[in-house]
């Protein structure tokens, strides 16, 4: 990755991720710096131009521009690594850490983070509770942050794609997965609640469920904290019914997200 300011960017993922610098040298005219950092057993790269100072990454970046990326660093403890980025005022992309549902079995009771480095690059912190993800993830050794799991680059043709890093390089396939946009799933909920509607009236029907949608993942996550605390989801349930007062808002079964 590309940094402005390699000292700054050193003392960002020593101090606050847990890299460790393993390898530090200057070379080349124009001169540029580059420093391997360390984290479990993976590396990242950092590349400074000394002399040539490069674009800033654009404010307005989406996901879907083809130059974004990312990394995903594995924690031991979403809530605990959530607090130490919080405290070092990292800039947030995710309002907050969020956990896949139960509907989505495969993914479903991970936890993703994503927010920016000091230089607005995009990085995930990402949690995987038993059964899910390598296994090496779960032997933590008292560490909160372990490694990177996966990296991610925006394409503009996945079978493309997929001739050029399979066929072409060699790299293996090792699995698939689909995600469909929120705001597609919201669309198609709501015209199978009120039937096919003009674009213009998309914020009508949209806008509540989308409300509804965010309390109730927030409401899940509520229930995962409590089940962490009392052994299961089952029961953390149990005891939420008799004692409201243990989550930030209650909302009941009949009017939770399916």
């Amino acid at each position: 990755m590309t940094v402005r300011d390699m000292d700054k960017s050193i003392s960002f993922y020593s101090k606050v991720l847990s890299f460790e610098k393993i390898n530090d040298e200057t070379s080349g005219n124009p001169s540029v710096r580059k420093v391997r950092m360390k984290i479990g057993q993976e590396t990242i790269e950092l590349t400074q131009y000394l002399s040539l100072h490069g674009r800033s990454i654009p404010a307005d970046m989406k996901s879907n521009d083809l130059y974004f990326q990312h990394i995903a660093i594995v924690v031991s403890d979403m809530d605990k690594a959530y607090e130490v980025l919080k405290k070092n005022m990292t800039g947030h992309i995710s309002p907050m850490p969020e956990t896949i549902p139960q509907s989505n079995v495969a993914a479903a009771g991970i936890r993703a983070y994503y927010f920016h480095d000091i230089d607005n690059h995009d990085l995930e912190l990402i949690y995987f509770p038993q059964g899910k993800g390598q296994p090496k993830w779960q032997q933590t050794n008292g560490k909160l942050f372990l490694g990177i799991d996966h990296t991610a680059i925006g394409i503009g043709s996945t079978e493309k794609s997929l001739h050029f890093y399979q066929d072409i390089l060699g790299m293996e396939r090792k699995g698939d997965s689909w995600n469909k946009g929120m705001e597609q799933m919201l669309w198609d909920a709501a015209c199978s609640i009120r039937g096919e509607k003009d674009a213009p009236k998309f914020k009508d029907y949209i806008l509540p469920l989308l409300f509804i949608k965010r309390l109730s993942d927030v409401f899940d996550d509520e229930i995962q904290r409590l089940g962490e605390t009392y052994g299961d989801r089952k029961t953390a349930l149990e005891v939420l019914e008799a004692d409201h007062s243990l989550v930030r808002f209650y909302i009941p079964p009949e009017a939770r997200w399916p």
